[in-house]
């Protein structure tokens, strides 16, 4: 395969990409959410790393026989293509993706993408524990895109609903943090 340079336009198609990603795995999966935020974390790694610390060699290649990135780059889609927009290519022997072009700006805001990718996915993961203390949701379908609107309306009704005043209290605290 012949080598492109890192491009900006690359990044943020793939960077759209791994944020469908997380859409619809927290949708698909919300019991999974710690894990996905794990995998996230990892992207951003991977590419912080090398803006960070461009000279330190160890991080100017990715193994893909490591356990966790083989995991990550399966399970994230759009993981590979993020690395491969900020510059890393396959070597010979498919072995390792190994960083060719280093524009620590574009590793830098790209890991930051990815970054915030991982917080959108710790913030649903923390709606998604809180709602089983809110009666009216714990039954209630979820929806990633909609949980924090739903979360809040549902803090608010049941304030205004008559109650124990102990647990309006832990409504007011969730609805605080939010």
């Amino acid at each position: 395969t012949m080598h492109r340079p890192p491009t900006d336009d690359a990044s943020s198609r793939a960077v759209i990409r791994l944020q469908q990603w997380a859409r619809a795995a927290a949708n698909e999966q919300p019991e999974n959410l710690a894990a996905l935020v794990k995998d996230a974390g990892v992207v951003a790694k991977l590419l912080r790393n090398p803006a960070d610390q461009p000279n330190e060699e160890k991080f100017q290649k990715v193994k893909l026989g490591n356990a966790a990135v083989a995991r990550v780059l399966a399970a994230v889609d759009g993981a590979r293509e993020l690395l491969i927009a900020c510059g890393f290519v396959a070597d010979a022997a498919s072995e390792f993706l190994v960083l060719k072009d280093v524009s620590a700006t574009l590793l830098r805001r790209t890991a930051d993408a990815a970054v915030a990718v991982q917080q959108m996915l710790q913030e649903l993961q923390w709606i998604y524990s809180a709602r089983s203390q809110v009666p009216s949701m714990a039954n209630q379908p979820w929806a990633a895109d909609t949980a924090a609107v739903a979360l809040v309306q549902a803090c608010l009704g049941a304030l205004n609903a008559p109650g124990d005043p102990k647990q309006k209290v832990v409504l007011v605290q969730r609805l605080h943090l939010m």
